[in-house]
């Protein structure tokens, strides 16, 4: 089933794609041109007896997209507007026609952009976000294992500096021991 809304920005839809959670396919995410073809980066998400995938479109742009299950089973949508060899297409919004991108930001020039082109630099910001955070994850996660490794070496070198000690003493007497 697809389902079709406005997102809550103007200019943009939101598709929601749902198939039931036992479906045949297995694992499954939905590829197309939102998401540059790209295998896995919109996947399914079981939630009780179905499974939902979603993506944010520009209302004014037309959308083709397959989904792809595990071990390379590809297959269309019947509720899409056209399917054909090439997978299922939707057409642009007919109400995004009428629309114009009054609060488009201006871009150096002046000039306003396309609810498709601010779509794609929002996404560009959210993805540099991304790997930002995910860069700063993996420098805290290095400085915790050098912390824990310098740790683990102070431990060792106390360990072996008694060992040492122990061996320099020499063995205990009997009288030393009472």
């Amino acid at each position: 089933m697809l389902l079709r809304s406005p997102a809550p920005r103007p200019g943009l839809r939101l598709l929601t794609f749902e198939l039931p959670s036992d479906h045949p396919a297995g694992r499954i995410s939905v590829v197309g041109t939102f998401n540059a073809w790209t295998p896995g980066a919109t996947p399914f998400v079981v939630d009780g007896e179905h499974q939902r995938a979603q993506a944010t479109v520009p209302a004014d742009a037309a959308v083709s997209f397959r989904y792809l299950g595990e071990h390379g089973w590809w297959f269309d949508e019947p509720d899409a507007d056209r399917v054909d060899e090439a997978g299922s297409h939707l057409e642009p919004d007919p109400a995004a026609a009428q629309w114009h991108p009054v609060e488009a930001p201006p871009t150096q020039d002046g000039t306003t952009i396309s609810p498709a082109e601010y779509a794609a630099e929002v996404a560009l910001r959210r993805r540099r976000r991304a790997e930002k955070a995910s860069l700063k994850a993996a420098q805290k996660a290095r400085e915790k294992a050098a912390k824990a490794a310098k740790k683990i070496r102070r431990r060792t070198d106390k360990a072996q500096r008694q060992a040492r000690r122990a061996i320099q003493d020499g063995p205990l007497r009997n009288d030393d021991q009472e």
